[in-house]
């Protein structure tokens, strides 16, 4: 009889358990626009680091950017870098991380992420892709620059868009002299 009820306390305890990890998940995937790091560089700051600390959902509209990181820089000449973990085990679609700077697209990278023999895939892919890119900023105002990843298409109901890996970063670096060629 002892066994039953330290069974019976074991597969509740579990049960509990695996009931807070999916409200958890759940939670992060409904808000995780509430995760994206952000900051505000002071003046005289050269160099800014921002990781993400929770995954991001891609939104299932294609072309519709969700921000992972958003930085305020002082006025001056910066170069900026990212490096992100793109996962999707749905329908392979192109998937792009850019810099916007007042909802403007200034570029980024792009990679197809998915499972290829899925219906609905764009093409060959990859269930994991990182994707890096840099770009060199003049301005001579404070602005903010955001991080933002997109797929292409839109994702059926049926199916994951995918997410961004925790950890996603974008660093900025002032330079005093630089050249933009």
């Amino acid at each position: 009889m002892r066994n039953v009820h330290t069974i019976r306390g074991t597969i509740a305890r579990h049960l509990r358990w695996s009931i807070a990890v999916a409200a958890l998940m759940a939670g992060m995937v409904a808000g995780s626009a509430a995760y994206a790091a952000s900051g505000t560089v002071p003046a005289g700051t050269t160099d800014a680091f921002l990781r993400t600390k929770a995954s991001v959902a891609l939104p299932r509209t294609g072309g519709t950017p969700v921000i992972l990181n958003k930085v305020t820089l002082p006025a001056g000449s910066w170069v900026l870098t990212d490096e992100v973990t793109a996962v999707n085990y749905g329908p392979s679609d192109y998937t792009r991380c850019s810099y916007f700077r007042n909802g403007v697209n200034l570029g980024g990278s792009t990679t197809m992420v998915g499972d290829n023999t899925q219906p609905g895939s764009m093409g060959p892919g990859v269930i994991v892709a990182n994707l890096a890119s840099a770009l060199a900023i003049k301005s001579t105002v404070t602005f903010t620059i955001s991080l933002g990843c997109f797929h292409d298409t839109d994702t059926p109901v049926a199916n994951d868009p995918g997410y961004i890996d925790p950890g996603a970063i974008l660093t900025a670096h002032k330079s005093g002299s630089l050249a933009i060629f």
